[in-house]
């Protein structure tokens, strides 16, 4: 387990990386002026949600990087990906303020989620479980992100 345990902060801090890209952005005064779609949560839901959600994609990767399976150059290829796509998201929808192009990545980046625990469960099963509740956080995401292109 002590061996273990630096590769997975490693897999956990990678996940983490595109929270970096919400510190570079404002992300509450326009927004705050946003009219948004019903069900729209309260702000203080947004951290816990998507820390719980970085951590668990983070021992996903962790369970795809330790598993004996040879072939994870496609799994891993998808996961930079939603890191990318992710990371650009944030940056497109607060930073630029482009509500519709935010929302043709976050169709996209749900079209990768989906892909990722496609192959991740060819690789291993838990990763693909791991990543379900990030898939049904981010359809929910594009929901808001569509409720506020047709609002505004």
């Amino acid at each position: 387990m002590r061996k273990s345990l630096p590769a997975m902060l490693i897999c956990v801090a990678v996940a983490f990386l595109p929270a970096i890209s919400g510190l570079a952005v404002e992300t509450s005064g326009w927004y705050n002026e946003l009219s948004k779609p019903p069900l729209t949560p309260p702000g203080w839901v947004f951290g816990p949600a998507w820390t719980t959600l970085y951590l668990t994609t983070g021992i996903a990767l962790y369970l795809i990087w330790r598993s004996p399976n040879r072939d994870k150059q496609g799994a891993y290829g998808l996961f930079g990906l939603h890191l990318v796509l992710n990371t650009s998201w944030t940056l497109v929808f607060f930073g630029l303020e482009q509500i519709g192009l935010a929302l043709v990545v976050i169709l996209t980046l749900l079209i990768i989620i989906g892909l990722c625990i496609s192959r991740f469960n060819s690789i291993n099963p838990w990763a693909s479980r791991l990543f379900m509740p990030y898939f049904a956080w981010v359809a929910f995401a594009t929901y808001l992100n569509a409720g506020i292109a047709w609002l505004n």
